[in-house]
């Protein structure tokens, strides 16, 4: 994977991203330009709420029909590695567990973060592969996105 994509991990650097997940990730994903934000890479991972109406009745669902599925798999593989003790996100899982009370809905937040993470330390190196500040890079906040 370093030879095809050199220097990725330090666009990823906190996240636990191994060659193997990145690898899956470009193969599911292919051009990061396909999708002009992060909403719509989260909504191509069935990651985004969808919008059902039926005459006066407004439904929220949890994901779309059509999603990729091998992409939604691959993140929540990497959510589940990304929470555990010692990673970037076990502090804020821990906090969203306490207050939704729902396991899945706490990891289900950080998926969405994750893919936001993912969006843009892709745009990031694809439009230069050199360059290292990318939100993931950052101070995280366990205040706001």
């Amino acid at each position: 994977m370093e030879e095809l994509y050199p220097g990725y991990k330090e666009h990823f650097r906190g996240i636990r991203l191994s060659s193997l997940r990145f690898g899956q990730i470009m193969a599911e994903i292919q051009d990061i330009d396909r999708f002009p934000d992060d909403g719509h890479l989260a909504s191509y991972a069935g990651q985004a709420p969808v919008q059902k109406q039926s005459g006066d009745r407004n439904m929220m669902k949890n994901k779309k029909k059509y999603y990729n599925r091998h992409l939604a798999h691959v993140i929540h593989l990497l959510a589940c590695s990304n929470v555990q003790k010692g990673a970037k996100y076990h502090e804020y899982y821990s906090i969203l567990k306490k207050k939704f009370k729902k396991p899945l809905r706490a990891l289900k937040t950080i998926k969405r973060k994750l893919i936001r993470d993912l969006y843009y330390g892709l745009v990031n190196y694809s439009s230069n592969p050199h360059q290292t500040d990318t939100p993931s890079n950052r101070p995280y906040s366990l205040t706001g996105s």
